[in-house]
This record gives structure tokens, sequence and C-alpha cells, in this order.
């Protein structure tokens, strides 16, 4: 018996018990019934169920739906107090969770300095409200703000040890069109525009 199924297995018995009950009262006291209205209406309810129960516990897929399946897992990313949608290829819990981990303990130092870097790349041969708005109130930890995280894409191409993580972080700035964290094999290789490829030189 499948997991699924099991969970729809006390529905069903219960159901089933109050139907019964239901036809043997309805038998016993047949003829004497005051409110058949009411009767009419309480077997309706409990048949309804009945069968709903049948439905769901022979197709379980029906009650568990790809709504639930579909629903993304989210992380917080603490430094810059949001959460993330999760997009993986089958990931475990545990290796999901050692990758926002990893995310969580590179030092805002280290952060800041390379969005700065980025910045001043693009600001060097590119120009635009954008750029504008970040170089007038951008220094130092106010850069920050200006990231806008939006998505972790987890991979388990090398194998899913949590011991060895590889992820994206991806976000949007006002310089650029994409921005992202790349972290390969726990080490952070690339702060910078969006490619969401982890073949960095």
């Amino acid at each position: 018996m499948s997991k699924n199924r099991k969970k729809l297995l006390l529905p069903l018995i219960l159901s089933t018990c109050f139907e019964v009950f239901y036809i043997v009262m309805l038998i016993a006291f047949w003829g004497r019934i005051y409110s058949p209205v009411g009767v009419i209406i309480l077997g309706a309810i409990l048949t309804l169920f009945f069968v709903m129960s049948i439905v769901y516990f022979i197709s379980p897929d029906k009650f568990f739906s790809d709504d639930k399946k579909d629903k993304k897992r989210k992380v917080r990313a603490t430094l810059f107090e949001t959460n993330v949608e999760v997009y993986d290829d089958g990931a475990t819990d545990e290796y999901i969770n050692a990758c926002i981990k990893f995310f969580n303990s590179i030092s805002k130092e280290t952060i800041v300095n390379k969005a700065h870097e980025h910045f001043e790349q693009i600001k060097s041969i590119s120009e635009g409200p954008g750029i504008d708005e970040v170089a007038d109130y951008g220094d130092g930890d106010n850069i920050l703000p200006y990231i806008k995280l939006k998505a972790m894409h987890v991979s388990t191409e090398k194998g899913g040890d949590p011991e060895h993580v590889w992820f994206i972080m991806e976000g949007d700035t006002p310089w650029s069109d994409g921005f992202e964290f790349v972290v390969a094999d726990n080490k952070l290789v690339k702060v910078g525009e969006y490619t969401g490829d982890f073949g960095v030189e």
C-alpha cells in the first residue's frame, strides 16, 4: 500500500462505519422518522463523504494533487533579510540546507566587496539611471539593499553531497539585467552578471 493511500485509510474506515450505521438506523426506525427531510440531507452528506473516500483511496493522487508537489520551497538569506525560492533537480533537504547554510556563512565584507567590484566594472563601461542611483547611495554596506535576491538554483550534477555544494543564488540589481552568486564545490567562484553557468573561468 502506498504512503498516500495509507493516509486515506482512516477516512475510508470512518466513512464506511458512518454509512453502515446510517443504513442500519434507517431500516430500524423506518416509519417512525420524525423529520424525513433532515434524514435525507444527512444521508446525502454521509453518502457523498463515503463515495469520495472510496474514490480518493482508489486514486490517492486525486487528493494529493500536483499543486502540493509544485509548491516551491523557500529558504532564508539572512544578510539580505529575504526568502528566496529554491529550484532544484531532485536535491535532498539535507543538501538544500547545506547550500543555504553555506551562502549565509559568506561574510558580509566579501559580499559587499565583490558587489562593489562588479558595480565598478559595469560603471566603467556603461551608464544609465540605475548606475547613477547606486553611485549616489551605494557606498559600503549601502549597496546591499540594491541586490534583490529571488531564487536559489541548486545543482546535484556533481553527486549531491552536502559536503560539496553547488548552487547559484540569482537576483536583480539596478546596474545589470541579472545578478548571481555562483558557488562551486564549496567555493564562491563568481559574484556578478547572471549567466546561470557553473563554468566560471
